[in-house]
């Protein structure tokens, strides 16, 4: 009788454990694209620290181990996890490999998720988000399916300044019409400098008339109250990764091309010195 127990016991784990899907990793970018490419998916790359990030802990358990991620992710992308463990031992060839990507991908912290198109270019930039496996996927296809159109690719604030929301259009237009580009990473709804400096310089006729003369506005919205679409705070994040953005107001003078000719900040005295400032910039 006890045989008889123990052996139903050991088939009904066996058929657990063969319904139960894992994800396959692998540990090399190029190998993925590879057959990203040969599959037309996306390249899933989880920046984790194995034995010591608690909240890759709670990312792998709340989401990746769940079937709704996991159904996603098989369907649709092919899995790579770069691991930065502290107490584990990786090849030395692995560590400089590893080491290289958080380089070139700018990773600031742990977890961090990338999504990269067939090509490698990144296409959505993220991390841990509350909610559980079938949100995560919610925000995922919401975000690699998100464009912009007409209907969401400009704001215009209160002096009827129109502020690009993408960086593409934004050079297109300074390209065609020879003007410099100046972006503006702004929290709104809760960055007391970002308000300061909207009062001060931004909402100010000297600006105003500068800025229509001579500038393409960018704006990259970072709001804490106020609820983004998922495409949206997506790209915008993936642009302040690009610019390695840490703070707020942080703001960069570019030209059409979109090379950086000043990085800039909230700078006392109003508008008149800051528009004088970019003026000399752009001679």
């Amino acid at each position: 009788m006890r045989l008889k127990i123990i052996s139903i016991a050991v088939i009904l784990l066996v058929a657990l454990s063969l319904g139960a899907q894992t994800i396959n990793w692998l540990t090399n970018i190029e190998d993925a694209l590879q057959k990203a490419k040969a599959s037309d998916k996306h390249v899933f790359v989880f920046f984790t620290g194995s034995d010591w990030c608690s909240w890759c802990d709670k990312l792998q358990s709340e989401v990746f181990k769940e079937k709704a991620f996991q159904d996603y992710v098989q369907e649709n992308m092919v899995m790579v996890m770069l691991d930065f463990p502290r107490a584990a031992i990786l090849s030395e060839s692995q560590k400089t490999y590893n080491d290289a990507q958080q380089q070139k991908y700018n990773i600031q912290g742990y977890p961090s998720v990338i999504i990269l198109d067939t090509s490698g270019e990144v296409v959505l930039q993220t991390g841990y988000r509350e909610g559980g496996a079938s949100k995560y996927v919610k925000f995922l296809q919401e975000s690699l399916d998100w464009k912009f159109d007409a209907s969401n690719a400009t704001w215009k604030d209160d002096q009827g300044l129109i502020w690009q929301k993408n960086f593409e259009i934004a050079q297109k237009i300074a390209k065609k019409e020879g003007k410099s580009i100046f972006i503006n990473f702004t929290g709104s709804d809760w960055c007391v400098w970002c308000h300061r400096l909207t009062d001060e310089v931004f909402s100010q006729p000297e600006f105003v008339e500068f800025a229509n003369r001579n500038l393409v506005l960018v704006r990259f919205d970072f709001p804490k109250q106020t609820q983004l679409s998922a495409g949206e705070e997506n790209y915008n994040m993936k642009m302040a990764q690009k610019y390695g953005v840490k703070g707020f107001p942080t703001l960069f003078l570019t030209d059409s091309a979109g090379n950086i000719i000043q990085k800039l900040g909230y700078e006392k005295g109003g508008a008149v010195p800051y528009t004088n400032m970019l003026r000399d910039l752009i001679k």
